[in-house]
């Protein structure tokens, strides 16, 4: 009887282990064009959600992540604000094996930046991944806006949301 539940024991764990493992594999082709830079190692993960955050300059940064209360990913590094501004984005997807696309532009007409997030439904009923991702783009006027989108792509089921803005920063 102790061999029949160790073996019952050792195939569950094979199966879990190998079988219903999740895809690590977060990210689609995650931009349209090479300005849009995803920093840090996504496996170090924070699943408190935070707020879309913009950094123009390293004390705004240095203050921000100076605060007992912000759960944050890893520290982005060192950052030459000079050429670059510095984004902390929260990313939530709808299942356990949501994938995630991006699109950036930038419109100098509305003096603004969009990120556009489609958040791809990955098949599962549990609850969705959520983390945050330092983001790199070209150095921004501060008097422009970044427009933070979402939507969301079923495939499964034929659903597809239109973009919802997440934030205007």
């Amino acid at each position: 009887m102790i061999k029949i539940i160790f073996l019952i024991f050792v195939f569950v764990s094979y199966c879990n282990s190998n079988v219903f493992s999740q895809n690590q594999d977060y990210f689609e082709e995650h931009i349209n064009n090479s300005v849009f830079n995803l920093i840090g190692n996504v496996k170090h993960k924070n699943i408190y959600s935070v707020k879309f955050q913009r950094f123009d300059n390293e004390i705004d940064l240095k203050n921000y992540l100076a605060n007992p209360d912000i759960l944050n990913p890893d520290e982005p590094g060192e950052i030459d604000f000079s050429k670059y501004t510095l984004l902390l984005c929260p990313i939530n997807g709808v299942d356990c094996h949501s994938k995630f696309k991006f699109e950036y532009e930038v419109n100098d007409e509305l003096k603004s930046a969009f990120i556009k997030k489609t958040v791809i439904y990955g098949g599962c009923r549990a609850g969705g991944r959520r983390f945050n991702k330092w983001v790199l783009i070209p150095k921004l006027n501060e008097d422009y806006k970044i427009i933070y989108m979402s939507k969301m792509e079923d495939d499964l089921h034929g659903k597809y949301t239109d973009y919802e803005i997440i934030s205007v920063n």
